[in-house]
């Protein structure tokens, strides 16, 4: 950490952060509830501002990790952070901001990761129905007693034919 940082900078970045990533967590709750509707004019406008938000906290986070890890060419993620000896020099009310900072980036990461799922699931569904109104052999993924995957192959006929 640069000795010459002030630690009332590091609490209002702290504040700026806590915020943007707030106003993330509702954008991801807001998506998982787009996700389950028929409206992609809406998910697609609710895309954009996340990806801002997502810009946003991301260079507000390497900003805080560039300001407070001890090689400024490294950056650190906010729990790698807490663990340096220096930052338990900051006031304690900075550093409970460092502590809630992680676990809503943790929880962030986790429901943009469950959001992520729910895609690539709609996304393998779409497509099978897809292969199904074509006629198309559909690719149905099984596992072993072992675990591991093995394709089977259904052939169907395309709808509407006798």
């Amino acid at each position: 950490m640069n000795p010459a940082v002030n630690p009332e900078d590091i609490s209002q970045n702290l504040d700026q952060l806590l915020e943007n990533l707030s106003q993330f967590e509702t954008l991801l709750d807001q998506e998982a509830k787009h996700l389950h509707k028929v409206d992609p004019e809406s998910l697609l406008a609710l895309l954009e501002k996340k990806e801002a938000l997502s810009e946003k906290v991301s260079s507000q986070f390497e900003a805080l990790s560039n300001t407070l890890s001890p090689n400024a060419n490294e950056t650190l993620s906010l729990k790698e952070l807490l663990l340096i000896d220096i930052i338990q020099s900051l006031p304690r009310k900075t550093i409970q901001k460092l502590e809630t900072a992680n676990e809503q980036a943790v929880k962030c990461y986790k429901k943009n990761t469950a959001n992520g799922v729910a895609v690539h699931a709609l996304s393998n569904m779409n497509q099978s129905v897809l292969n199904l109104l074509k006629g198309q052999p559909q690719n149905n993924q099984t596992y072993s007693a072992s675990g591991k995957p093995s394709q089977t192959q259904v052939t169907t006929s395309p709808l509407g034919k006798a």
